[in-house]
């Protein structure tokens, strides 16, 4: 079977012409492979279609997700993979490691404050593996690279970056003044 290169011979462009309007690209990829023994991707085909002015079936994608609502405490991982998420309130999720944090020391965290893991495991919400930290302080960490998987290290970057915070304000107040 061929993959690479495929080049549409006149045969293939006549089928199109006569039988697209009448079947979805799934299908039509489907028939291909049976009759010319080509393998095609669906969006190869249907951008084959489109170039060519050849009026296919349009099949409308499904909706990945169900109209009933999702209970609030589920806890989903988020789209790259590695975050956890928890619902909290009808349209609202936040990061269970922010949710943690606040139960725990019973505070609401302004938008500015991220809660890192010290040990970089995202799946460890042991309380002392949760700092709360600003965006700012987390922008110097992560370009000084002082993020770490040993936590007393993450914790002096973290000093370290407080540090460069407090001198580049007095520095900017002498300038000032």
């Amino acid at each position: 079977m061929r993959r690479y290169g495929l080049t549409y011979s006149n045969d293939m462009y006549e089928f199109l012409c006569k039988n697209a309007s009448s079947h979805t690209i799934k299908e039509l990829v489907k028939i291909i492979k049976d009759k010319f023994n080509i393998d095609i991707e669906n969006k190869k085909l249907a951008q084959y279609c489109i170039k060519m002015k050849i009026q296919y079936k349009y099949e409308k994608p499904k909706k990945s997700h169900s109209n009933t609502p999702t209970k609030i405490g589920t806890i989903v991982i988020k789209k790259d993979g590695d975050y956890l998420k928890i619902k909290t309130d009808n349209h609202k999720w936040e990061y269970l490691q922010r949710k943690v944090y606040q139960d725990h020391y019973g505070v609401k965290l302004p938008e500015d404050v991220y809660v890192i893991f010290l040990n970089q495991d995202r799946r460890d919400f042991d309380i002392k593996n949760l700092k709360a930290i600003t965006r700012r302080s987390s922008a110097i960490m992560s370009k000084d690279e002082l993020f770490s998987t040993e936590p007393r290290i993450t914790k002096l970057g973290h000093l370290n970056s407080k540090l460069k915070i407090k001198s580049k304000e007095k520095n900017y107040a002498r300038q000032i003044c």
